[in-house]
C-alpha cells in the first residue's frame, strides 16, 4: 500500500512538471506570435487562393524562415501580407543578408573549373571559371542544380493533365 502511494505521488509530480512546462512553451509561442507582425521574416508566405478583381497573381519571393531560404510563389495582389518580395535579393538582403547567394562570385581568370554562382541582380544561376578550393562556402556550386536549390527555390507545384488520346 505505502509503495503505491509512493507511486501515485511520483506520477502525480511528473503530471505537474510536464504541464508546467507546456503552459511556458505555450506562453512563449504566444510572445512570438505577438512579434511576428513587426518582422516580415518570420511570417507565413501567403500564397494566393484565389484572383482579385482588378489585381492579378503574380510572381513573388517570400522568406521560409525554418528553411532560411527565400521561396518563389504566386501571390495575389489583394491578399498579401508584408513577407512578400518583388526579387529575390529584396527577400535576402531583408531576411538573410549573410546568404551565400549575395556573396561576391570567386571566379578566376585563370580557373578552369567550370562552376555556377547566384548573380542577385539578375534572379539566375550563372557560369563561371573557378579554382580548386578557391572561396570554400562562398557563392560557388559544382551544379547549376545547386544553384538554383539554395539561392532561388520555388514552391510552384507543376501538373500536367492528359487527355485520352495521349495515353494511347
Amino acid at each position: 500500500m505505502q509503495a503505491a502511494k509512493k507511486g501515485m505521488g511520483i506520477f502525480v509530480l511528473a503530471a505537474i512538471v510536464a504541464l508546467s512546462a507546456i503552459g511556458r512553451s505555450e506562453a512563449r509561442r504566444g510572445t512570438e506570435a505577438r512579434k511576428a507582425p513587426n518582422d516580415p521574416c518570420q511570417l507565413d508566405i501567403k500564397e494566393a487562393t484565389r484572383t482579385c478583381s482588378p489585381g492579378q497573381i503574380e510572381d513573388r519571393w517570400g522568406y521560409n524562415s525554418s528553411a532560411g531560404t527565400c521561396v518563389k510563389f504566386h501571390s495575389a495582389s489583394c491578399d498579401r501580407n508584408s513577407n512578400n518580395f518583388e526579387t529575390a535579393k529584396q527577400c535576402l538582403e531583408k531576411c538573410n543578408k549573410k546568404s551565400r547567394c549575395l556573396k561576391e562570385p570567386d571566379s578566376s581568370k585563370f580557373g578552369f573549373l567550370n562552376r555556377y554562382y547566384f548573380d542577385a541582380n539578375a534572379t539566375e544561376c550563372k557560369p563561371m571559371k573557378s579554382l580548386p578550393k578557391l572561396g570554400n562556402g562562398k557563392n560557388r556550386f559544382k551544379k547549376k542544380e545547386d544553384c538554383e536549390n539554395k539561392c532561388m527555390p520555388s514552391r510552384f507545384v507543376v501538373i500536367r493533365s492528359y487527355t485520352e488520346d495521349q495515353w494511347t
